[in-house]
């Protein structure tokens, strides 16, 4: 019987918790747009989107066709990676509008998950 390979899970991160551990690896991010540029690749036309979590800002290539405009509050899921000037870059693979969701009551329940979690130590 043919193996069905899973993608593992994308880690959920702010921006200012992501480090080299999670280059190349599958991350999540939770944000609002602040800067939405197009650029023309030789192949395709990208979409450059700089997203801020309230902890920072990163860069987010898009390849495919989707409306964005500043102050959506939008998930990416993606692959983290460097720009040749060294900074961090998530190469988008799914994007979700989050523009229901109460930011302030999702902050609070992920800053209870974190606490829990320290609490519980690191193999939790």
């Amino acid at each position: 019987m043919d193996q069905i390979r899973r993608r593992k899970p994308a880690r959920e991160r702010r921006i200012n918790e992501l480090s080299d551990r999670d280059l190349q690896n599958r991350v999540r991010i939770l944000g609002s747009v602040v800067d939405i540029k197009s650029i023309q690749d030789q192949e395709q036309e990208q979409i450059c989107a700089i997203l801020d979590d309230g902890t920072g800002r990163i860069q987010v290539i898009i390849n495919h066709s989707i409306t964005l405009q500043p102050g959506d509050q939008i998930r990416i899921f993606g692959i983290l990676s460097r720009t040749e000037e060294n900074e961090y870059i998530i190469n988008a693979e799914i994007i979700q509008d989050m523009s229901a969701l109460d930011i302030e009551l999702y902050k609070r329940v992920q800053d209870v998950k974190r606490k829990f979690k320290n609490l519980l130590g690191p193999s939790a």
